[in-house]
């Protein structure tokens, strides 16, 4: 029963470290967007490209209904979008290329801080995965144009937390956004995300607050099961 114990054991390591290994290749550069709270226009501290529609900014809303939600007295800065009038721009990056570990296990989730300044129970969340090389990637020049949305993750005002007619005065920290299926992937594939909002018609106030933007390979659940199966079933053999 020991031995028995041990190897299970063992199987579980293994698996454990085959998750904590996938996570070097696909990652997000300056997911906290900077740390100078500065109404500049642009994203603070590198990593990301902006649209032809220049309506991002970060650090702007210090307060929002009396709540501070970019730390700024930490010298963090949160990430949102101008109203737009309108014309909503979006940000986006490349998360590097895929390995085989990171098919293998098939699941790229996506974490996030939100917090809204108005409307909180009208705008969404949009994140767009892209797969593709794409060497003319520069801030005014629109991905969409180059390459084709693999995959849609929205998330609304409810999934964000944010659900005050008028503005939501709390931060939601570590919100699981959603998953994107790399699973059909090929090693040495690029991989993009997108950022924008996305809002009702005739809605132009409102917004959108993000921080602390993160991504992390796990297996999918029938992965994870089969794994566990599979080592159990080896082991339960070698016993007979």
């Amino acid at each position: 029963m020991m031995k028995l114990k041990h190897k299970i054991a063992a199987v579980l390591a293994l698996s454990g470290a085959i998750t904590a290994s996938s996570s070097a290749a696909l990652s997000v550069t300056n997911g906290g967007f900077g740390t100078n709270n500065q109404n500049g226009g642009t994203v603070d501290g590198g990593g990301w490209f902006e649209s032809g529609t220049d309506n991002w900014v970060d650090g702007t809303w210090t307060w929002v209904n009396g709540a501070n939600v970019d730390a700024t007295s930490s010298g963090d800065t949160a990430l949102l979008l101008m109203d737009g009038s309108g014309s909503i721009g979006y940000i986006y990056q490349s998360l590097g290329t895929v390995d085989a570990g990171e098919i293998a296990l098939g699941t790229l989730a996506v974490t996030a801080d939100f917090a809204e300044k108005s409307d909180g129970s009208t705008n969404t969340a949009v994140f767009d995965f892209y797969v593709g090389a794409f060497g003319g990637a520069a801030t005014g020049v629109d991905i969409d144009a180059n390459l084709t949305s693999q995959a849609t993750i929205a998330l609304d005002a409810v999934g964000q937390g944010s659900t005050a007619a008028a503005g939501d005065n709390a931060r939601h920290n570590g919100v699981a956004v959603g998953t994107f299926d790399i699973s059909g992937l090929t090693a040495g594939d690029e991989v993009w995300i997108r950022l924008t909002e996305l809002r009702p018609g005739g809605v132009t106030t409102g917004d959108l607050i993000v921080d602390n933007l993160s991504v992390n390979i796990v297996p999918e659940p029938s992965s994870a099961a089969l794994l566990g199966l599979g080592g159990l079933a080896l082991i339960l053999r070698r016993r007979k």
